[in-house]
């Protein structure tokens, strides 16, 4: 069994309206993503514990959930052209870490937050410290922020 540090800060949470099944449905695919793709890679701190945070903030009228974790990332080639959106789709990362799953997950998410008028936005940055420079392009350690916005179906 995986462990995992998952910190969440939902003071004061604002309540909206949402399609529940399918909002529940996509918010637990992020997650689930963000807990599968974290890792432990600094060769220097073997003991560390990978973590998730989890917030939340409105702007503009929208809602958004921010999901941060620290593993495989995603490659910019398949961010810039919206590849992880194409159903059936899985990051490159992902297939070379024998990583299981479908390439659906995001797809579905991504078509949830725009019935909620939204949309899924991600960064992924590679920080791996410049000191472990053989570790290859697809182990390197990348902070990774999904943000999902969506606003009130009101």
């Amino acid at each position: 069994m995986k462990q995992i540090d998952v910190q969440e800060d939902f003071k004061d949470l604002p309540k909206v309206r949402v399609f529940k099944t399918d909002f529940v449905r996509a918010l637990s695919n992020l997650i689930h993503n963000a807990i599968k793709y974290s890792e432990t890679r600094s060769i220097n701190n073997d003991n560390e514990i990978p973590k998730i945070l989890i917030k939340y903030l409105v702007e503009n009228k929208y809602m958004v959930i921010k999901i941060e974790n620290w593993g495989i990332g995603i490659s910019s080639h398949e961010l810039e052209k919206g590849l992880i959106f194409h159903f059936g789709s899985r990051g490159e990362y992902s297939q070379k870490d024998s990583k299981t799953g479908t390439g659906i997950g995001l797809t579905d998410a991504m078509e949830v937050a725009r019935n909620h008028w939204g949309t899924i936005e991600i960064e992924s940055h590679d920080v791996t410290k410049t000191s472990e420079k053989h570790i290859t392009k697809a182990e390197r350690l990348h902070h990774t922020i999904v943000k999902f916005i969506f606003k009130d179906v009101n």
